[in-house]
């Protein structure tokens, strides 16, 4: 796949609701010599239409601008064949799909390629049906999780789909007959959050946690629900003490070994979707330990050289300007909820945050140790077992979709099955014989 593109692309409009988008178009040889036009509606960051007035007006002609540099190096891409082998072909398909994709997103397929091994004897322009089933029926052989082997199928569903696009293969063996039949029904994950106790526990401790770091880091989490990255990104103009709430604007990703430009491995980007973009309310226990936080912080940039604002510097972050990483602040989590260690009590080396001999792990509703993003799930699962709605609580977690809340959270209860039965029954029962006769 990849394309030899000439030039930048161009920018056209199309009408759109009542008005127009920017559309980017390419001129592309395809495999066959042929110079072709490809046309591509634009999108933002979110997903959504990059929308524009109509005649000579500009608007959002720089964000155009951006998303078709961005569809322009991807459809560039690395230079490679269906004569590759298929774990090698989807592997160059990811990584020529940075731009279109976040570097965060790129990685985690990546993640998924050792997974591909099997399917490296065979060339990308010979795989088949059968071939995709075996591969399947093998990871389903290996204990495999259902969640990783239906998402291992997709990505190369999709590198298939875009190999079909540019004429590598001539169809896609990646067949919804097999993704019916054979892919492996996802269980119900149940989350592993905190139950009452198990909070006040996480509240104490960190309470007596040494590293700030680690305190705030969590508290945002179990208080407020952010995610790692959001954690890590958030920024000190992003705390409105002025009405107690938390503006969550963007988050730190990863690149991991995607970043060979210099340009490190972590970066600032816009939350994980459109809706991730919210406000917060704080509780008092959050609100505190920042403000105590914001001061130790003020006072370490003020002894610097203060080349940024301080409202500009992230909250876990350094006086300088940079952030806090999201693999560091996990890191941190870890050792406290891990509890006793190998040291004997005599071990006279520093301990560090959660080290301390014979306390037990901090673990969840199913057993398991509770890990940082369990602090996030037990923060909605706090909020629907007091009541909450489930619209509401979605908006609080930055979920794109509030099935997804209600599917993962909202967790029957019997009491509150009566009484929504109690309350219905009346409707329900009207005009029935039934009734008056069990009455007698």
């Amino acid at each position: 796949m990849g394309y030899a593109v000439a030039g930048t692309g161009s920018l056209a409009k199309r009408p759109y609701k009542g008005s127009y988008r920017w559309i980017g178009q390419i001129r592309y040889r395809g495999n066959g010599g042929v110079w072709k036009t490809k046309a591509k509606a634009l999108t933002d960051a979110h997903g959504n239409a990059i929308v524009t007035a109509g005649g000579k007006s500009t608007k959002n002609v720089k964000a155009a601008r951006e998303a078709l540099a961005a569809w322009v190096a991807s459809c560039r891409g690395a230079v490679y064949t269906g004569r590759d082998g298929v774990a090698e072909y989807v592997a160059r398909d990811i990584e020529a799909r940075r731009g279109a994709i976040s570097d965060t997103t790129a990685r985690g397929y990546l993640d998924y390629m050792p997974l591909f091994e099997p399917l490296s004897g065979v060339c990308m322009v010979d795989l088949r049906a059968k071939d995709v089933r075996a591969w399947v029926s093998g990871m389903v052989d290996a204990g495999k999780a259902p969640a990783t082997v239906r998402k291992a199928f997709n990505i190369l569903f999709q590198a298939c789909e875009r190999a079909v696009e540019v004429g590598d293969i001539h169809e896609n063996p990646c067949t919804n007959q097999i993704r019916r039949q054979d892919l492996p029904r996802p269980a119900r994950d149940v989350p592993n959050a905190l139950d009452a106790e198990g909070v006040r526990r996480v509240n104490t401790l960190l309470d007596a946690a040494k590293n700030p770091r680690l305190r705030v880091g969590a508290r945002l989490a179990l208080h407020a629900g952010l995610r790692r990255g959001e954690c890590c990104g958030l920024r000190w103009c992003d705390v409105d003490t002025e009405s107690d709430v938390l503006h969550v604007r963007q988050s730190i990703g990863d690149r991991g070994t995607l970043a060979g430009d210099g340009s490190g491995h972590t970066y600032a980007k816009a939350p994980k979707s459109k809706a991730g973009t919210r406000d917060v309310p704080m509780t008092r226990a959050l609100r505190a330990d920042l403000d105590k936080w914001r001061e130790e912080q003020r006072e370490q940039w003020m002894r610097g050289d203060m080349a940024v604002l301080f409202s500009r510097c992230y909250v876990l972050g350094y006086a300088d300007g940079s952030h806090f990483t999201p693999h560091a602040l996990g890191r941190l989590w870890a050792k406290l909820a891990a509890g006793r260690h190998a040291r004997s009590e005599e071990d006279g080396r520093r301990s560090g945050e959660g080290w301390e001999p014979g306390r037990e792990p901090i673990t969840g509703a199913d057993g398991r140790r509770v890990t940082f993003h369990d602090l996030r799930h037990t923060f909605a699962t706090v909020q629907v077992a007091a009541g909450a709605d489930v619209k509401s609580v979605s908006a609080l977690m930055g979920h794109a979709d509030a099935a997804m809340t209600l599917n993962v959270y909202a967790a029957p209860d019997s009491d509150a099955t009566r009484r929504a039965m109690a309350a219905a029954a009346p409707v329900l029962d009207a005009g029935s014989e039934a009734v008056s006769l069990r009455a007698v």
